[in-house]
């Protein structure tokens, strides 16, 4: 049995193709992906305006002199939408808080550069608050955040109640 080469192969394709099938020239212009000028919104298209708090946001121990970012996580909702969704990334210093640590400080765990969702997220017009669960034991920690100024400031706390924090959201560094 003689084996095709695959330029044969193609050949092959293309000339056992449908009839009328348009084959562009060798030196046509290659197609933009994604690009078709006919497209367009459709007439009944709903444009889902980004809620306020939607972002990606860095979150810091509200005492912390040092700055160093507990976590970072993204939001995303709708304009006057309740619910919304998000993910959430740990640094060290997020291990250290949940140890019990001085703020700023680190600590190794496994919890650092972890990334998950959060599993729940309520949100109104200037607060939010998320449910994650960061622990092995499974319990949810939430983050309860109120606008103020551009920044979301308010409390990270753990369910069983041993961690109870000021903390403060900034859209990160441009």
């Amino acid at each position: 049995m003689r084996r095709l080469s695959i330029p044969a192969l193609f050949s092959l394709a293309l000339l056992s193709a449908e009839p009328g099938l348009a084959v562009p020239p060798a030196d046509a212009p290659a197609a933009i992906v994604g690009d078709d000028p006919g497209a367009g919104p459709d007439d009944d298209d709903i444009r889902n305006i980004p809620g306020p708090l939607q972002g990606t946001w860095r979150l810091v121990h509200a005492a912390d002199r040092t700055d160093a970012p507990l976590m970072r996580f993204t939001l995303h909702h709708d304009h006057g939408a309740t619910i919304a969704q998000g993910e959430l990334l740990m640094y060290p210093p997020f291990c250290a808080t949940v140890a019990g640590g001085p703020p700023g400080s680190e600590h190794d765990c496994e919890l650092a550069f972890e990334s998950m969702e959060f599993s729940a997220i309520e949100v109104d017009c200037v607060q939010l608050h998320a449910v994650f669960h960061p622990t092995a034991d499974g319990l949810p920690h939430h983050l309860e955040l109120r606008l103020s100024q551009g920044r979301l400031v308010g409390h990270y706390r753990s369910d069983d109640g041993e961690i109870r924090v000021p903390v403060i959201a900034s859209p990160p560094p441009k």
